[in-house]
């Protein structure tokens, strides 16, 4: 899939392990590999996979300083930097503005790593209405595909929270299945 469209034009989003005192940041990885900024995903385009000597050597591609391991005895595995996404031109107020009906979360469910599907309950989510942020939401599920949501991005905000070398914009996902119960 590197070299293909993954997601929207308005996603970019790398993952930088050289980030001063960023929380995933390491000189070199469990392999001895220096770390290094790696472009993810440039305009939606799926550039770089996270590489150890092993995965690499599988595609004929050199490693890219992504070898984890957790402790001496554990196996290699593909892991991130700090990761970072390319702010865009909206701030948050004026992305709520925009939408008829639809949730803010203040947090996302994680994907399953084997199938990319989410179906988790919803936490710290807020109704919106008209364009304005309401009452929170009890009771309700993402049933989603994130390798598809990544394609509905439709607007990446200007401010962010930055935590520990993560730079963490708020993003608009149209369409998203939510059920509740």
């Amino acid at each position: 899939m590197e070299g293909k469209r993954i997601a929207s034009k308005k996603l970019d989003l790398t993952s930088d392990a050289t980030v001063p005192k960023g929380i995933m940041s390491f000189k070199c990885d469990a392999e001895g590999v220096p770390s290094q900024l790696i472009k993810v995903i440039e305009s939606g385009v799926l550039r770089s996979y996270f590489h150890t000597s092993y995965s690499a050597g599988k595609q004929g591609k050199v490693s890219n300083g992504c070898a984890r391991r957790q402790s001496y005895r554990s196996p290699v595995f593909s892991g991130i930097g700090n990761l970072q996404y390319r702010l865009g031109s909206e701030d948050l107020s004026e992305m709520v503005r925009q939408i008829q009906t639809g949730i803010y979360l203040t947090s996302m469910p994680k994907p399953d790593p084997m199938t990319g599907k989410i179906n988790a309950p919803l936490k710290r989510a807020f109704r919106i209405s008209d364009g304005q942020l309401g009452a929170a939401i009890e009771r309700a599920v993402i049933v989603e595909s994130f390798l598809d949501m990544l394609t509905r991005i439709d607007a990446v905000s200007k401010d962010f929270e930055y935590m520990s070398g993560f730079v963490l914009p708020h993003i608009l996902i149209s369409d998203v299945q939510v059920v509740s119960y």
